[in-house]
């Protein structure tokens, strides 16, 4: 029963012409950039449903549009932009037009660099923790092999996904 109305309501929309799809406009990638950056050069990753048959069209001081690259998916689209040092934060829309369609706009907005002191300081050691396993060391000690409240007792070293028993002591 369950089975015949799911069939029946999808002849239905399909009758109404009725239509999953994605959205026009899904998504944009990275959703928003930094002025001041040292490489000006931006790509833009754009999706949405037959994104490609779209012109795109942005006005903005210190944004220049560049190029705008189709791939086999018409889907997506890869939009080249030149973020010149002059360009000041702020939000802007990019248009994506068709000819008898409404247009589609993402507004797109640049951000301010944060320039303070401090703020960069590449990876430390600060930004790591080390998982030691030591159970794939050398079995320096038998003695602590296997325990009772252990589910698994004893050692297993021709088994990668069993015990080995490696301690500190034999590394």
């Amino acid at each position: 029963m369950r089975k015949t109305l799911l069939s029946a309501l999808c002849c239905l929309l399909a009758a109404l012409g009725v239509k999953a799809q994605t959205p026009a406009l899904e998504r944009v990638e990275p959703m928003s950039w930094w002025v001041g950056m040292s490489n000006p050069n931006l790509q833009l990753v754009v999706h949405g449903n037959n994104i490609a048959a779209r012109n795109v069209v942005l006005t903005y001081p210190g944004v220049k549009l560049k190029a705008v690259h189709k791939v086999e998916n018409p889907n997506y689209l890869f939009i080249d932009l030149n973020i010149f040092s002059s360009a000041i934060p702020g939000t802007f829309p990019i248009k994506f037009k068709k000819a008898g369609e409404k247009d589609l706009t993402y507004s797109y907005t640049l951000n301010k660099r944060d320039r303070s002191a401090g703020r960069a300081q590449g990876v430390t050691s600060k930004d790591l923790i080390y998982l030691i396993m030591p159970d794939r060391f050398s079995n320096g000690d038998v003695a602590n092999d296997s325990f009772d409240n252990l589910r698994e007792r004893g050692i297993h070293r021709d088994s990668m996904f069993s015990r080995h028993g490696g301690t500190f002591r034999g590394s």
